[in-house]
Formats: C-alpha cells, sequence, structure tokens
C-alpha cells in the first residue's frame, strides 16, 4: 500500500458521519412536519393552531417556533418536506415520455405518506403557493412537450402540457384516491393509458402538421 492513511482508498473519500445533534435536529422538525400534515389533513389548512402541532408532536410550543418562527413557515415546511418525500420515487418515467420528465411512480409512494401529501395539496390548493422545484419541473414539461409538439400551434401545445401534467400530479392521486377509491397501483395504471393515448395523438398530429408545412414551403 502506498502513502495515505493507513486503511483509506486513494480515491474514495472516508464516510463522514452525520453529527448527532444535527440528525436530532432534523428528527424534531420532520416529527412537527408529519404533526401538522395530521391536522390539517384532516381539518384543513385554516383549522390549525402551532398550539395543536406542538400537542400532537409532543414538544413545547417554543420549540415548534425554534424551528418554524411563523404559521406560513411552516406550511412552506410541509411544502418542502412533501417534495423532497417525493422526489426519490420520481426517477422512472413512463416509457413513451422518456425526454419528458412526466412521472407516474410517485403514486406508490403517495400511498405511503397520504396524509403528508393531502396536506400539502390541500394547503396549495387554498394559498395558491407553489414550491420551486415543482415550479422548475413544471418548465421542463412544457419543455418537453413543446418539442414533442414542434408543428403543432403553441396554444395547443400549452393545453396540451397542461392536461397531461395534471394527470401525474398530486392533484390527481387525491381525486383518484378520494373520489374513485383507486390505489396508487390502478392510479399508475389508468393514467399511463390515458398520457400514452395523448400522446399517440399528438405525435401523430404533429406528425402530419410537419408534412403540410414542407408541402407548403414546396409550393411557395
Amino acid at each position: 500500500m502506498t502513502g495515505g492513511a493507513a486503511g483509506s482508498v486513494e480515491g474514495i473519500r472516508p464516510f463522514s458521519p452525520i453529527p448527532l445533534r444535527q440528525r436530532q435536529r432534523e428528527a424534531t422538525r420532520d416529527i412537527i412536519l408529519r404533526a401538522a400534515a395530521d391536522i390539517i389533513s384532516s381539518n384543513g389548512i385554516h383549522a390549525f393552531t402551532i398550539q395543536e402541532v406542538a400537542d400532537r408532536a409532543g414538544i413545547s410550543h417554543r420549540s415548534v417556533y425554534r424551528y418554524f418562527p411563523t404559521r406560513d413557515a411552516l406550511v412552506d415546511g410541509l411544502y418542502d418536506f412533501a417534495e423532497r418525500m417525493a422526489l426519490p420515487s420520481a426517477e422512472s418515467f413512463i416509457p413513451i415520455l422518456k425526454d419528458v420528465p412526466l412521472s407516474v411512480e410517485t403514486f406508490s409512494f403517495f400511498d405511503r405518506e397520504p396524509a403528508i401529501i393531502r396536506a400539502s395539496v390541500l394547503a396549495r390548493l387554498t394559498t395558491g403557493y407553489e414550491a420551486r422545484g415543482r415550479i422548475q419541473r413544471t418548465k421542463a414539461f412544457e419543455a418537453g412537450i413543446r418539442r414533442l409538439t414542434r408543428n403543432l400551434d403553441r396554444e395547443e401545445s400549452r393545453r396540451s402540457s397542461a392536461v397531461l401534467r395534471l394527470l401525474a400530479s398530486s392533484y390527481a392521486w387525491l381525486v383518484f384516491r378520494e373520489d374513485f377509491g383507486l390505489s396508487g397501483e390502478d392510479a399508475i395504471k389508468a393514467v399511463s393509458w390515458a398520457v400514452e393515448v395523448l400522446i399517440r395523438d399528438l405525435t401523430g398530429r404533429n406528425r402530419r402538421a410537419g408534412r403540410k408545412g414542407k408541402r407548403r414551403e414546396g409550393h411557395g
């Protein structure tokens, strides 16, 4: 073995454990957010108070304020929490949309954390708040659909993008679950079918529009 600390391997960084205090802070933050999600999911966003969250979490009122100084900060934290938890399961996309960031695989995750997702949906519907990550994904998705429908009218592309994005959203999951009694797995099958039908139609019309455009150029 050549130079370097004993037992080290060149090119591999040594493991750096997360400090205990940081892990405790993160655990407390998660407990608070789960408590808030339970209350909002059951009673709505306007019904909860910081004291109720503290009581549900089993910590002091002051401790909640230490992590979330305002009610709005707590709601923002809930959005971020839901986003952070959902992202690891959003890596597999519907095959027909490989170049477009559209995933319904998150529906299975949503079934495992229904209170958190339901609370974030209710909060977003009530406040109109859009998490930064969601805004970025929406822009990337719209750009992908625009590439797919480049020969179609821009407004038609925008409408198509809105429908497809809605189908794979947490809003849709909540409606499928509460209004139609579908599990995440059943919702995945339903949405995958709908998306494939819509994309097939869009692709065909985009292709025909491209051919018409070329014919017009040839006669020009």
